[in-house]
């Protein structure tokens, strides 16, 4: 394995791990540490832009590329990602287990489709 890939290896855990601790310190209740968690999460967010650029400049390759291919992968990642974790807030949170199952599930299968779009 390459130097640059265990570099944005580890980069691209350490901001997950922020931004989920970020996100559990928002939605968790018992901690009382919305604020907090809502900054730190950001912080794992911008982490995460900065690694992902480092990670293009690394490759070689432009910044971002704009184009309807890559569009189409970012609306099914967001919409996917967004539906899987609504569903996964109706199961934990929202009291409705049954429904977040079927929405969660909802949400694993449009993040499938992403295999067959990112291949060319």
């Amino acid at each position: 394995m390459k130097r640059n890939a265990i570099i944005i290896y580890a980069l691209s855990a350490a901001s997950l791990i922020v931004f989920v601790l970020g996100m559990c310190m928002t939605f968790i209740p018992a901690w009382d540490a919305f604020g907090k968690g809502t900054i730190i999460g950001t912080i794992g967010i911008v982490m995460g832009l900065i690694t992902f650029i480092l990670s293009r400049k690394l490759n070689g390759k432009k910044i971002l590329s704009l184009s309807r291919h890559t569009l189409a992968i970012i609306l099914i990642s967001a919409i996917g990602a967004l539906t899987l974790g609504y569903g996964m807030c109706l199961s934990m949170i929202g009291g409705r287990m049954g429904l977040g199952i079927v929405i969660g599930i909802t949400g694993i299968v449009i993040l499938l489709l992403l295999i067959p779009v990112t291949r060319k």
